[in-house]
């Protein structure tokens, strides 16, 4: 259900709902009002943000738009105001890959495995050809 109210003092996105808290930011569904398109929108509070924070939220920007990859996340608008930065990225729906493995455990065939572990490493190849260190890979 979309709230009645922008969540950008400009008036760009509609918040939807709330997704996720990161240690420095809050994610939440929105709506583009200019595209009606659905985004996972990154909303980082400013007051807390130091120079050099400043400076990595710069670098985050940069690197999101030099990536361009069928299977990472996309990076389609910053832009700030006032009191928050905001990162529209694509949104997406799927799960969680661990929920997606136990759910499917007995039905998880060695073709599945392959094709999963090839897309993620196609990934992590693209972003090292494009000078870029993954620093949060998770393994389990």
């Amino acid at each position: 259900m979309m709230c009645e109210f922008s969540f950008c003092e400009n008036k760009i996105c509609n918040r939807i709902q709330f997704d996720f808290r990161g240690a420095f930011s809050i994610v939440y569904r929105c709506v583009d009002t200019e595209t009606n398109n659905e985004y996972a929108a990154k909303v980082i509070r400013k007051e807390k943000m130091s120079k050099r924070d400043l400076m990595k939220l710069e670098s985050e920007a940069r690197i999101c738009r030099k990536l361009d990859h069928p299977n990472i996340v996309k990076l389609h608008r910053v832009f700030g105001e006032s009191k928050f930065h905001y990162f529209l990225f694509d949104l997406v729906t799927g799960g969680e890959l661990f929920d997606d493995l136990v759910t499917r455990l007995d039905n998880y065939t060695e073709e599945l495995a392959a094709k999963c572990l090839y897309q993620m490493l196609d990934s992590v190849k693209h972003c090292h050809l494009m000078g870029v260190i993954h620093r949060d890979l998770k393994v389990w």
